[in-house]
């Protein structure tokens, strides 16, 4: 918690002791891959410097997403497979407690505006997503191991793409509704933490963009 709030800070410090253009971003985060039956759904946000290129055809981010999900049960049940000394297999009963598991990214993106009609812009595009992910876990395999206070703190990235519906205030406000998929991988294993947002976002362009 304590890094989330300080890389927060830290990107609110930079816009506006450069007088960059600030966005922010709320969704509601639809977990996929390995984390699909293991979480439910929750909230993310992002907090990052937009800029915006000719005449707003272009349109680029760079900021950090935060993302905290809960476990779908308390308890699963699960197995694990014993390789005994005679060439045979044993299967044991196991169960595991997951915490929240937790993801703080770094991101850039560009999106490619399709069309703009009376302050309505639909805009399109892809970007790279890279990090941390923790979660804390106990688990049990009856007769072999008890294992508590357990940690998966992997290194995370991937690619990110976009779709998102924008309308301009005036020149200096822009509020839109954003569909993002995020491809993320832990990069020391093969863990999939794949996911979809969905939600609502305002950009502040300190210099009119009209």
């Amino acid at each position: 918690m304590k890094k989330t709030i300080t890389l927060s800070l830290f990107f609110i410090l930079i816009v506006f002791t450069t007088k960059a253009q600030l966005g922010i971003k709320g969704t509601t985060l639809s977990p996929g891959g390995d984390i699909y039956n293991t979480h439910d759904k929750g909230y993310s946000y992002e907090i990052y410097f937009v800029t915006d290129e000719f005449n707003g055809r272009l349109q680029g981010r760079a900021g950090f997403f935060h993302a905290s999900l809960s476990p779908g049960l308390d308890t699963f049940r699960t197995t694990v497979i014993r390789d005994e000394l005679n060439g045979k297999y044993t299967l044991l009963p196991a169960f595991v407690v997951y915490d929240k598991f937790k993801m703080n990214c770094i991101y850039i993106d560009q999106s490619f505006r399709f069309f703009d009609i009376k302050n309505f812009e639909l805009y399109a595009g892809l970007g790279i997503i890279f990090g941390w992910g923790k979660m804390e876990y106990d688990r049990t395999v009856e007769t072999e191991i008890s294992e508590t206070n357990g940690i998966v703190n992997p290194s995370i990235g991937g690619l990110r793409g976009n779709i998102h519906l924008a309308y301009s205030i005036n020149g200096h406000v822009q509020i839109y509704a954003e569909a993002l998929r995020n491809v993320i991988v832990a990069t020391d294993w093969s863990n999939s933490y794949a996911h979809n947002t969905f939600g609502i976002g305002i950009n502040v362009f300190i210099k009119s963009r009209r």
